[in-house]
């Protein structure tokens, strides 16, 4: 009798391959969820009486303290429990009378902390702990247990005296095994019992705009001491002209301000006149009260300001160490003065005069690097040309070659041999030291091609100067022209001829 076999027995053979038994893919669980709470997972034990909070295997427990027990079937992760405090320092004498009030919120997930003082009138608030967990003196973490109604818990130096609590921290309480929660009594000194400006609401709050109006409804007028220019001009104002005269400085100008003088309450502003021109800025001086001197006022020297009689055509008005002179005013201010018996006279905004005072560059002297156009050109204009220079093909590509020796008292210079070419196409000098074994000298470039003067004058050399025989000076150095190359002397004789 044939036996049949199971189908994951049989062996995968070509054309036939057995149906596999399939599986969701779900991993096998090691923890399990209990009223908040994860535990890991003993498949001999199915009730939750065999868990217990204290076990090690417990995760996420609010306490150590032996009489907790499994907490209700609620969000608990979620849970914040608020208690209501007076806070004190440890080292305060005043101790007893304690008039500051704060919030501890208990965040049960991770048994964390955070303190919050509620704001008070000439009192500092804001965040006292950020939220964080906070180790008791035995070195274990402060739980719910340990907030007690009428104990005081010591917390980084502040005593907390908890006084009250919410409705739901109170029935989260209740629900954990704790009554008999009856709330402390307030004292009845303290500062926040009948002071209703340390209500949250009401903290801060605006002052009502009506106040102002309701005290002089009610015969407190209002002071107008120093209203008296109001009260008799207005909201007429002066206007005037004035000048800068900044062309003593280098980029200075003549710039022109408009002075307005308020007669309410003799203040000066003073604006950049827009017919100028130039870049506008707001204001020179915004609306306050003109200093005449604020050196004199610094040293502690009793104030003195401008008035309008102060003002007129031909003033000098200190504006902080900007004199401004008045040369014009606008007729509405023209009348004023003739009608207070102060005629303001002619205009001088004809007679000022922009003159500038002219500079002169100084060229300074050539100080040997490069040429001495290119340092004019740095210091008159580009270094570059706007347009190139003529070339010369007459004598292009003729080099005249002078074989000189140095001219010293020193006797290590005295066997060095140079080359000095002359460039005919643009006048320009270059002098080579041919390399010596064994000479001391390294040799090569000792003078790079360039327009040399002639020394003490202001005209360059030229081929004229360089004569077999004879000592020429190049820039300090004292050259003597012993001999020449074929093609030189054959050159030089021509010339001669």
């Amino acid at each position: 009798k044939l036996e049949v076999m199971p189908s994951d027995m049989l062996p995968s053979l070509p054309g036939y391959k057995p149906n596999p038994v399939r599986t969701n893919g779900a991993k096998k669980q090691y923890f399990m969820t209990l009223n908040g709470h994860k535990f890991v997972k003993d498949s001999s034990e199915d009730s939750a009486d065999s868990y217990d909070l204290n076990s090690s295997a417990s995760i996420a427990t609010l306490g150590t303290s032996a009489s907790s027990k499994f907490f209700p079937s609620s969000n608990i992760n979620s849970s914040v429990l608020n208690f209501t405090a007076a806070v004190a320092n440890v080292n305060d004498s005043s101790a007893s009378h304690i008039s500051r009030r704060c919030t501890i919120l208990y965040y049960v997930e991770d048994s964390t902390i955070k303190i919050v003082e509620h704001p008070q009138p000439n009192s500092s608030s804001g965040t006292l702990l950020r939220r964080s967990v906070v180790v008791k003196d035995d070195g274990s973490r402060l739980s719910v247990d340990d907030l007690q109604y009428g104990e005081d818990i010591v917390i980084y130096g502040r005593v907390y005296s908890i006084i009250n609590c919410s409705d739901s921290t109170r029935t989260f309480l209740e629900d954990i095994g704790k009554t008999n929660l009856p709330p402390r009594k307030e004292d009845d000194d303290c500062s926040w019992k009948d002071d209703k400006a340390v209500e949250w609401g009401t903290f801060r709050r605006e002052k009502n705009n009506l106040k102002m109006f309701m005290e002089a409804k009610l015969g407190n007028t209002v002071n107008n001491s120093g209203r008296e220019g109001f009260n008799e001009y207005g909201n007429m104002v002066l206007k005037f002209l004035c000048s800068w005269d900044d062309t003593e400085r280098l980029y200075g100008d003549l710039s022109e301000y408009v002075l307005v003088y308020h007669l309410a309450d003799d203040t000066i502003e003073i604006f950049n006149n827009q017919a100028s021109g130039k870049e506008l800025f707001p204001k020179l001086l915004k609306r306050a009260p003109l200093v005449r001197d604020y050196e004199s006022t610094a040293d502690g020297d009793e104030e003195q300001y401008y008035h309008w009689s102060d003002l007129y055509i031909g003033a000098d008005i200190n504006v902080y160490s900007r004199m401004l002179h008045i040369v014009e005013a606008d007729n509405e201010t023209r009348n004023f003065y003739d009608l207070m018996e102060c005629p303001l006279g002619p205009s001088e905004r004809s007679t000022v005069n922009a003159s500038r005072i002219s500079f002169s560059r100084e060229v300074p002297p050539h100080n040997g690097f490069g040429s001495e156009e290119d340092s004019l050109k740095s210091c008159s204009g580009p270094l570059c040309p706007s347009t190139a220079p003529a070339r010369s093909n007459v004598f292009e590509n003729r080099v005249l070659s002078f074989f000189a020796r140095l001219k010293t008292n020193n006797s290590n210079d005295e066997k060095r041999r140079f080359v000095v070419s002359y460039y005919m196409q643009d006048s320009t000098i270059k002098i080579h030291e041919p390399p010596v074994r064994n000479s001391g000298y390294v040799g090569g470039l000792f003078l790079s091609r360039r327009k040399v003067k002639r020394y003490g004058g202001s005209d360059y050399i030229n081929h004229n100067d360089f004569i077999i025989g004879s000592t020429i000076k190049i820039l300090t150095h004292e050259f003597y022209i012993e001999d020449a190359n074929e093609f030189t002397l054959k050159w030089l004789d021509s010339e001669r001829i």
